[in-house]
């Protein structure tokens, strides 16, 4: 019955609601759950907890959330067979629209047109769609998100892992220069290590299931 809901929910976030708003799941409803097209804070502070547009971290970690039931649901004798590819849609549209040509790295929100509506870049943004490349890539076996994985994973390591202290660096503006440089700062980014683990557990069992080892370009976890 839990896989039950799960599928449920993720059908009205990911498909009903997200039907409004060009398939991408939106931040913001009204009480009806209809999508909030209008609303944006006044503080500052508060547009990186709850930011106007899509956000394609978002995209990518709900896509993570659609693989992980969906290989549940086949574990179950229950496949449904809209997960894959709502979640190859939701990380593909993400990537695509919101990598930054010029800096590297995937941009914090995107507008209803698509074009960059924050550069702001932060950390769990990257590790969610690093962790859910690897997921597309054990799954489906397409050469292209072991590309994206391996683009991101080399971004990343050059920009946010901190090699001198642990951890990464968590929010910069496009061009990468950090705001902070502690792990966590009131009002500016307080996420947790939760999207790294997540993301690369998630990732760890799927390559593990998919039979990816050690020794290639696969190989970045090891480096953690």
């Amino acid at each position: 019955k839990y896989l039950d809901r799960a599928v449920l929910v993720a059908d009205r976030v990911c498909n009903r609601a997200a039907g409004q708003t060009q398939g991408l799941v939106w931040e913001h409803f009204k009480e009806d759950w209809s999508a909030n097209l209008e609303f944006d804070n006044d503080d500052e502070a508060l547009k990186i907890f709850r930011p106007w547009g899509f956000q394609p971290g978002h995209q990518v970690e709900w896509a993570r959330f659609l693989l992980t039931l969906a290989r549940h649901a086949e574990a179950a004798g229950a496949p449904r067979w809209w997960l894959v590819p709502k979640a190859k849609f939701l990380f593909d549209v993400a990537v695509e629209y919101a990598w930054d040509a010029e800096h590297g790295g995937l941009c914090y929100s995107i507008d209803l047109d698509a074009s960059v509506c924050n550069h702001d870049k932060i950390f769990w943004v990257q590790c969610e769609a690093i962790g859910t490349a690897a997921i597309l890539g054990s799954l489906t076996g397409e050469d292209k998100y072991w590309a994206t994985y391996d683009k991101l994973w080399r971004y990343s390591w050059d920009k946010w892992v901190d090699h001198e202290h642990g951890s990464w660096l968590r929010r910069m503006n496009r061009e990468h220069v950090p705001y902070f440089t502690e792990k966590t700062k009131l009002s500016l980014c307080v996420d947790p290590d939760f999207h790294m683990m997540g993301a690369y557990a998630g990732a760890l069992t799927f390559m593990r299931d998919a039979g990816v080892g050690d020794g290639d370009a696969r190989g970045w976890f090891g480096c953690l």
